[in-house]
């Protein structure tokens, strides 16, 4: 085995340093320091075939399937997810088109061929002004409520997914702005093995939408990936939230998760806080900024909490509030949060 030893603060460093010259069978030590701890990993150098398509099922009948891209083959792998969740008795269904850069027109269709029968995806329209359509054939419609999670990466066929599933009001669409790729390309080989990239359509929505350099405005607006994912299970239909936050992942109502950016609390002494629009989310509520008195504003329907800047119940980091666990408890009797501090996790709940 031909090992090595790397070390960093960096990740990107960490990686470019521990694949360079590696071939399969290699391993590589990684030092990981986080603070003042270091843990050390041995880790194999192979080739990993990441699932193009992800299921989980959630109770209360919501079905989950995460689509990383429109890949060539993906319409069978989704199909087949699609139908395993129908066999369990489903009665709505969660799409996570995050982080989804696109992909084929065609497998964009034929995936939208399960829940739109003989409808107009998209309509394209050429440098002269020449306008088509593209269709799904046959197909069927979807008679279950479906939730589309998109972000800013959400970007071509997952916009021409998501952008007819919304004109057609087949689903709502959970998350940020998409990215706004609305054109398509043709690509042609070239003699020395490269390949040339050529526009030649931009596509719109069904009601004529234009998507390029705009995006999809979503229907339910909501800005970090857990907060997203909540928010998807309640206009999916959840009536009950089960949390369990940790530094690197978390769960949510039984299903594990990785998380995308950093943890949504943090520890200061004895008290826990937490992320202002995670609470929100959680309680189906609002969280509102009042600028005249400088005070984030948390509400549902007849219950309020408003603390300002100042309290000692508040902290701001990085444009990011973050309220004291135990101060919004006792505003809010349908939230309950415990603390382990062996695992360093924070337990949520949550119902409406």
């Amino acid at each position: 085995m031909n090992g090595s030893k790397v070390s960093s603060d960096n990740i990107g460093d960490l990686f470019d340093a521990a694949v360079k010259g590696k071939i399969k069978g290699d391993t590589v030590t990684l030092d990981i320091r986080r603070g003042t701890e270091t843990k050390q990993y041995i880790v194999p150098f192979k080739n990993v075939v990441l699932p193009i398509v992800t299921s989980q099922w959630f109770p209360e009948g919501i079905g989950y399937l995460s689509l990383a891209a429109f890949s060539q083959d993906a319409d069978k792998a989704f199909s087949t997810s699609l139908s395993d969740l129908q066999s369990k008795g489903m009665k709505s269904l969660i799409i996570d088109l995050r982080n989804n850069g696109g992909g084929y027109i065609e497998t964009a269709k034929k995936i939208a061929a399960h829940f739109m029968k003989n409808k107009v995806l998209m309509y394209i329209k050429n440098r002269d002004g020449k306008e088509e359509s593209i269709s799904t054939t046959e197909g069927s419609n979807a008679d279950y409520p479906i939730v589309i999670l998109v972000n800013e990466n959400s970007a071509s066929a997952s916009e021409v997914f998501a952008g007819a599933m919304q004109d057609y009001k087949l689903a709502t669409i959970v998350g940020v702005k998409t990215y706004g790729k609305g054109v398509t390309q043709n690509v042609i080989p070239l003699f020395n093995g490269g390949e040339l990239k050529i526009t030649t359509e931009e596509y719109f929505t069904p009601n004529h939408h234009s998507v390029n350099h705009i995006g999809l405005t979503p229907d339910i607006a909501a800005l970090n990936d857990v907060e997203q994912l909540i928010k998807a299970m309640y206009a999916a239909g959840a009536k009950d939230i089960s949390l369990i936050l940790s530094k690197n992942d978390y769960k949510l109502n039984n299903n594990l998760f990785t998380l995308l950016g950093s943890a949504p609390y943090m520890q200061v002494g004895e008290q826990i806080y937490l992320s202002s629009r995670l609470l929100a989310s959680l309680i189906h509520g609002n969280a509102t900024w009042d600028e005249s008195s400088r005070s984030v504003i948390l509400a549902q329907k007849d219950m309020k909490l408003e603390l300002p800047v100042t309290s000692p119940d508040m902290i701001i980091r990085n444009g990011t509030s973050y309220m004291n666990a135990a101060a919004f408890a006792s505003k809010f009797p349908m939230f309950r949060w415990s603390f382990n501090k062996d695992s360093e996790s924070v337990t949520l709940e949550a119902s409406h």
